[in-house]
């Protein structure tokens, strides 16, 4: 366990894998990121041969999806498709609902594209947190916290969308399906995935980049965004704690699930090693030194 506040400990760990070389570690976490299902309106000038229910081919999927890179496709209707994409393991708080964005432009320009779709969408995520604490009789100081986290990820979002046209990419609309009010236990699951989880890898990846990034304006807004982004970490764990008294022990186990789940999900995504662009320019972590973090997060703040 880290001593001190969780935000220092990142510090310490960020700067601990800049003095020494870093091996793969030990990762006992080793499932693939979920998919995500997003359904589209097929395009009516293009003939599908095909009955509903049928899987489409690769190509088909492509045009009727948008996403060259969509993983596959099946027709739910005579002018819907349902296209199946593989959702990068996330940096942030991801909202329920939120659809797949569908990205263009070479490696650094869609990610940082994502990267702003994802820090667009985070802010409705606390503005709900919010006021679920709220409705659950949590601290004002809790409330207050989730508040302005959600102005925090509106100036992130404005920040890395200027990263992603200075490289040649579009920030996609965040779309977010309407979705139900949530019970304590629910609240708790989620903010174990999308904050302790989510949050905690978001904050120490920006330090990674604000170190090593190759240019200077990345390096500067990953640098702002780092101590906002531990903060929010922080926060999650704070809600965690808050939640916890309010739980039964079958609550309990849901929770930890739920926060091993989004660790191999993380982890697997970390296994891929980044196009030379998004290390050198951007600043990720090579997958090695990626996973040997990860290592110590899952021992020290995740187990």
């Amino acid at each position: 366990m880290w001593r001190g506040t969780l935000s220092t400990y990142l510090k310490r760990l960020a700067l601990a894998s800049a003095l020494a070389p870093l091996g793969c570690g030990n990762n006992p976490f080793n499932s693939p990121c979920p998919t995500q299902t997003v359904y589209f309106m097929a395009d009516g000038n293009y003939d599908v041969d095909a009955g509903v229910g049928s899987m489409l081919s690769q190509p088909e999927c492509a045009q009727l999806c948008g996403n060259p890179g969509v993983q596959s496709c099946t027709l739910t209707q005579p002018n819907q498709v349902a296209c199946v994409e593989v959702t990068p393991c996330h940096t942030g708080r991801r909202p329920a609902g939120l659809r797949a964005p569908l990205v263009d432009g070479d490696s650094l320009g869609a990610h940082f594209a994502r990267m702003a779709h994802l820090e667009a969408a985070s802010a409705p995520a606390f503005v709900r947190l919010a006021g679920e604490l709220r409705v659950h009789g949590a601290p004002r100081a809790l409330v207050a916290s989730a508040e302005r986290a959600a102005l925090d990820e509106q100036r992130h979002a404005r920040a890395v969308g200027a990263l992603a046209r200075r490289f040649g990419a579009g920030v996609p609309a965040v779309v977010i399906d309407e979705a139900a009010e949530r019970a304590l236990d629910e609240i708790a699951v989620d903010n174990a995935a999308e904050g302790c989880v989510g949050e905690t890898w978001g904050a120490l990846l920006a330090l990674e980049q604000a170190r090593a990034a190759g240019d200077a304006r990345v390096r500067s807004a990953m640098a702002a965004i780092a101590e906002d982004e531990a903060r929010h970490a922080e926060l999650a764990f704070r809600v965690a704690r808050w939640a916890d008294r309010f739980l039964d022990d079958e609550s309990r186990r849901r929770v930890t699930r739920a926060r091993h789940a989004a660790a191999r999900a993380l982890a697997a995504s970390l296994a891929v090693e980044p196009a030379p662009p998004l290390r050198e320019v951007a600043g990720l972590p090579s997958a090695a030194r990626a996973l040997t973090l990860f290592s110590s997060l899952a021992r020290d703040v995740w187990s």
